[in-house]
C-alpha cells in the first residue's frame, strides 16, 4: 500500500458539485464547510486522511490584520472522524518563532506526523521541527530536525513528506544552503532523525512518493526542466534525469500505481500537462489535460486512488476556481470541470485532496474579499464517497472434494465479481471453468478492475478420481496352499500418493491385521482382503479366498445322524422336504495320505424325508481347526440330479482333547460350477448329532 502525501504549497482539491468520473457512476459532494473560522487569514491548507477515514487538516494562519507577514503566524490544527463533527481548531504549541508550510503524513497504525518550517524574523534563520499524535493521543512536544537550521539569508522550504508500510518517514525540501538545492532525511519507527543528505543540486520543491517496493521516487523543477530521481529501498540516489518538455514546466507533482509506474503532471507556462512512465520503460510523449485559455493555471496536484488518476489545479487570475480532472489507467482524461463555488471568481486556490476510509477530503483556501488585509481567508472542506476498495472475487467450485484438498470427481469452477462502488471497467480469467483430468494442480485466477483498484483470486484444483492399484501375488485366489504360505501384497497410487495399505486376514471366526510378507502358521479357510487409501481418499481392494493345509495334522472320520432345521440347528438350513423334525443320516473319512496335496475321501449325506441322497466325487482340501473342527471341500452328485455339485463341510469332535460339546456336523451345497467363496449355497443343514461321532485322528 502506498501512502501519498501532497509536497508543493498550492496542491489538491477535488469536486464540490456533482460530476460524471472516470471511477464512479456519480460521486457527490457534500456542502462546503468553513473548518478555519478564525479572525486571522487561514493559508496554505495541508491535508491526511488514514485508512479509517479520519482527516486530518493543518493551516498556516497569520495575524488579524496582517499583510504579507507571517512573523506571527501559527500552523493550526483540526481532526474529523468519519461520523463526527469538526474539532475546534487548536494551535501547534512548543515553538516560538514563526510557523510555516505544514506537510503531513499518516501511517498504517493511524499516527498522524507533521513536518513544518519555523521561522526566525531576527536572526534570519529557520529550521524544520516535528511531531506527531497517534491515533486517540496528544501530540508530542515539537523538535527540530537535525542539520535543518539555515544559515542567513536562506529559506528552508519542505517539499514532501511519504510514509512507507514499515512506518518510515521520508522527508525532502529545498534550500538549507543558500541555493535551491535538494535535500533528503529519514526516520524510523522509534528512531531519530538522519542527518541530511544533499541528493540533487538545483531542486525546487521537490516532490516524493514511495512505490510498492519502498523505492522513493522525487521529482522538481529547475532551469526550465523536470529533474526525476529515484532512490532503491537499500541503495543510493540513481543518476539525475531531465525530462524534456516543451514549454517551460513548474510545479510536477507525482503519483504511482500499485504496478509501480510513475505518473506525473506539471504546470507549462498555463497549462496542465500529464506523462507517464512504465516501470521498465520511457516517459511518454506529454499530452494536455487541461482546455484553453491558458491563462496562468497553475499548481497542479496528482493523485492515485484505486485505479484512478485525480488531478486538480488553479485557475488563472481572472477565474481564480479549482479545476478537476481524472482518468483511469487504462482510459483518457474527462473533461476539466469547476469545482470550487467562490461568488467572485477571485479567491479559491491552495487546493488539497486525501483519500481513505472510502472517502474523499478536500481542503483548499476561499478568499471572496481578495482585499486589504486578507481576513476573509478561510480554509474551506468538502467530502465524498468515492471507491477506495478493489473488487470483491469470489469463487465457487462444484465437484466431490476428497482429502487434503483432493477433488475426486469432475470440477467446475466459477467466479462472482462485485464492486458496490463503482462500476467493474475490465475481467480476465474469470469465465467459468472445468477439470475434466487428472491433475496434480492447475490454477484459475480471476483479475478485475475497478475505479478502487484492481484485484486478483487464484484457486488451485487438484482431481485424482483414480483409486489406487492393488496387488497380490501370494496366495492365488481360491489357492490351497500348505501351512507356512508366506502373503505377498502391495499397492501403487500415479498421482496423489499412498497414504495407506493394510491387510486384514480372516478365518471366519476371528480377523488379524497383517502386513506383507505374514506366514501363515495355521490351517484354515481363509480370506484376505487388502485395503489401500491414497492422499485424495480414493480407495481400492483386492480380496483372496484359499485354504491353508497341514498334511501332517492327521485325518478325520464320522457318521451319525442330526436334525436339519431343528433346535441345535443354524439359521437358514434349506433341503428339500425339510419339515426340522426328520433326520438326516451322513458318513465321511477323509485324509492327507503320505506326500499327498490334496486329501483322498468319502462323503455320502442322506435326508430321506426329501429323498435327497448326495456321494462325493472328490475332494479338495482338508484342514483341522483348533484341533477339534475337520474342514473339508469337494464335489459330489445328487440323486436323480446332473452335474456335479461342490460342497464344504464343518465337522466338530467335541470330546476331542477332553472336550464336553456335542459333536457336530454342517453341510452347505453350492450349484454345479458355482464358487463357494463368492456364492450362496443352494442346501444347507446343520446340527448336533443325536447319534454316532466325529473323530478326529492324529498321526
Amino acid at each position: 500500500m502506498l501512502i501519498r502525501i501532497a509536497v508543493f504549497l498550492l496542491t489538491f482539491v477535488f469536486l464540490l458539485t456533482p460530476i460524471q468520473t472516470a471511477f464512479a457512476d456519480t460521486v457527490t459532494f457534500s456542502t462546503p464547510v468553513n473548518i478555519s473560522n478564525t479572525p486571522g487569514p487561514s493559508e496554505f491548507p495541508a491535508l491526511a486522511v488514514d485508512k479509517n477515514g479520519t482527516a486530518h487538516v493543518f493551516w498556516v494562519e497569520r495575524h488579524q490584520g496582517s499583510v504579507w507577514d507571517y512573523s506571527q503566524a501559527k500552523i493550526f490544527y483540526a481532526t474529523k472522524t468519519e461520523d463526527d463533527p469538526w474539532s475546534e481548531p487548536i494551535a501547534m504549541s512548543g515553538v516560538t518563532v514563526a510557523q510555516y508550510l505544514p506537510v503531513p503524513a499518516v501511517d498504517e497504525n493511524g499516527t498522524i506526523h507533521v513536518v513544518w518550517r519555523a521561522l526566525d524574523t531576527q536572526l534570519l534563520q529557520s529550521g524544520m521541527f516535528y511531531a506527531k499524535k497517534p491515533r486517540g493521543g496528544s501530540w508530542s512536544e515539537p523538535t527540530i530536525i537535525p542539520g535543518t537550521v539555515e544559515i542567513p539569508n536562506s529559506i528552508t522550504d519542505p517539499g514532501g513528506l511519504a510514509v512507507d508500510e514499515s512506518g518510515t518517514l521520508h522527508l525532502v525540501w529545498h534550500g538549507g544552503d543558500g541555493v535551491d538545492n535538494g535535500w533528503y532525511a529519514t526516520k524510523a519507527p522509534a528512531e531519530n532523525w538522519t542527518e541530511p543528505t544533499k541528493f540533487l543540486e538545483a531542486a525546487y520543491l521537490p516532490d516524493i512518493v514511495v512505490g510498492p517496493d519502498r523505492t522513493l521516487h522525487v521529482v522538481t523543477h529547475a532551469f526550465g526542466r523536470i529533474r526525476y530521481t529515484t532512490k532503491p529501498l537499500a541503495g543510493s540516489w540513481t543518476d539525475l534525469v531531465e525530462i524534456p518538455t516543451p514549454i517551460y514546466p513548474q510545479m510536477p507533482t507525482l503519483a504511482i500505481d500499485a504496478s509501480g509506474n510513475v505518473h506525473l503532471t506539471w504546470n507549462d507556462q498555463g497549462q496542465i500537462s500529464y506523462m507517464f512512465k512504465p516501470i521498465d520503460g520511457n516517459w511518454s510523449t506529454p499530452i494536455q489535460v487541461s482546455l484553453p485559455p491558458r491563462d496562468n493555471l497553475g499548481y497542479p496536484s496528482l493523485l492515485m486512488a484505486g485505479e484512478t488518476l485525480h488531478v486538480v489545479w488553479q485557475g488563472s487570475v481572472n477565474m481564480a476556481q479549482i479545476f478537476y480532472a481524472s482518468k483511469s489507467l487504462q482510459g483518457e482524461w474527462t473533461a476539466p470541470i469547476t469545482i470550487s463555488t467562490n461568488p467572485t471568481n477571485k479567491g479559491a486556490v491552495q487546493p488539497r485532496i486525501a483519500v481513505g476510509g472510502g472517502r474523499a477530503h478536500i481542503v483548499w483556501l476561499d478568499d471572496s474579499s481578495m482585499l486589504g488585509t486578507q481576513d476573509g481567508r478561510e480554509i474551506f472542506w468538502s467530502t465524498a464517497n468515492v471507491d477506495t476498495t478493489s473488487p470483491v472475487i469470489t469463487y465457487a467450485i462444484t465437484g466431490t472434494l476428497g482429502n487434503n484438498g483432493w477433488y475426486t470427481s469432475d470440477v467446475s469452477v466459477s467466479w462472482n465479481v462485485s464492486d458496490p462502488e463503482s462500476t467493474i471497467t475490465s475481467t480476465s480469467g474469470c469465465d467459468p471453468s472445468a477439470v475434466t483430468a487428472d491433475t496434480a494442480g492447475i490454477t484459475f485466477t480471476c483479475n478485475a478492475t475497478s475505479a478502487g483498484g484492481t484485484a486478483s483470486q487464484s484457486v488451485t484444483i487438484k482431481r485424482d478420481s483414480t483409486a489406487p492399484t492393488v496387488t497380490v501375488t501370494s496366495p492365488d485366489n481360491f489357492a490351497v496352499v500348505p501351512m507356512g504360505t508366506t502373503l505377498n501384497f502391495n499397492a501403487d497410487d500415479n498421482l496423489s500418493a499412498l497414504v495407506n495399505v493394510t491387510g486384514s486376514l480372516s478365518d471366519g471366526t476371528t480377523i488379524i491385521n497383517v502386513t506383507n510378507g505374514y506366514t501363515i502358521t495355521q490351517p484354515g479357510v481363509y480370506t484376505l482382503i487388502v485395503e489401500a487409501t491414497d492422499s485424495a481418499g480414493n480407495t481400492a481392494t483386492e480380496t483372496r479366498y484359499f485354504v491353508v493345509y497341514n498334511p501332517s495334522s492327521g485325518f478325520a472320520s464320522g457318521s451319525g445322524v442330526f436334525t436339519p432345521g431343528g433346535q441345535s440347528s443354524d439359521l437358514g438350513d434349506n433341503l428339500p422336504g425339510l419339515d426340522n423334525k426328520s433326520p438326516a443320516r451322513f458318513g465321511f473319512v477323509v485324509k492327507y495320505n503320505p506326500g499327498a496335496t490334496t486329501p483322498d475321501g468319502q462323503l455320502e449325506f442322506q435326508y430321506r424325508q426329501g429323498n435327497f441322497n448326495l456321494n462325493s466325487t472328490g475332494v479338495d482340501w482338508l484342514v483341522i481347526v483348533n484341533n477339534n473342527w475337520a474342514k473339508f471341500q469337494g464335489n459330489a452328485t445328487i440323486k436323480g440330479l446332473t452335474g456335479e455339485y461342490p460342497f464344504r463341510v464343518d465337522a466338530r469332535d467335541g470330546d476331542f482333547g477332553g472336550g464336553n460339546q456335542s459333536d457336530r456336523f454342517i453341510i452347505k451345497i453350492w450349484s454345479p460350477g458355482a464358487n463357494p467363496d463368492l456364492a450362496d449355497p443352494i442346501y444347507k443343514a446343520s446340527g448336533d448329532l443325536m447319534g454316532g461321532n466325529i473323530v478326529i485322528h492324529t498321526q
